[in-house]
């Protein structure tokens, strides 16, 4: 009798190696992001809690995942069904709330004067503009992938 679910080493293998090159490219955007942005540097004194700057940052983050998410779920949609279009703009919204969070986050960088640790929020801004892009580029390709969809279905009848 076989096991349900056979085990793919390999593949396990490949997927964690996959991982985490994707989290150090990641993690190495954002630090070129914060070079980029002279704010690189760790602050001379660590302020703690919730200043309102990390606030900012916190809220650009948010609306970074929920475009990224938003995309996501359009792009993984628009390759099942043929209109993702159909009474909502799932896929406007990823690139709206990507923009907004592109904004916010380049003005809270620009705005900065200090680096990690100094309470301006810099690394959620350098998260908020890597992730707020991630869901532009997924709601562009949901749009894409459905008008090359839809015109491929015109063009078959």
């Amino acid at each position: 009798m076989k096991p349900l679910k056979e085990i793919n080493v390999k593949r396990i293998l490949i997927n964690t190696m996959i991982a985490l090159a994707v989290i150090a490219l990641y993690f190495g955007l954002v630090h070129v992001i914060l070079i980029v942005a002279n704010v690189s540097s760790s602050a001379p004194s660590t302020v703690y809690g919730l200043t309102s700057k990390r606030q900012f940052a916190l809220v650009a983050l948010g609306l970074a995942l929920l475009s990224a998410i938003i995309g996501w779920r359009t792009f993984r949609k628009s390759a099942d069904h043929t209109d993702i279009l159909h009474g909502k703009n799932w896929p406007v919204v990823a690139i709206v709330t990507g923009l907004i969070a592109i904004i916010g986050s380049v003005f809270n960088l620009a705005t900065s004067n200090g680096g990690p640790g100094s309470g301006n929020g810099v690394l959620g801004s350098a998260q908020a503009l890597l992730i707020g892009l991630a869901g532009i580029i997924l709601g562009g390709l949901a749009i894409i992938r459905f008008r090359r969809k839809n015109l491929n279905s015109k063009t078959d009848s």
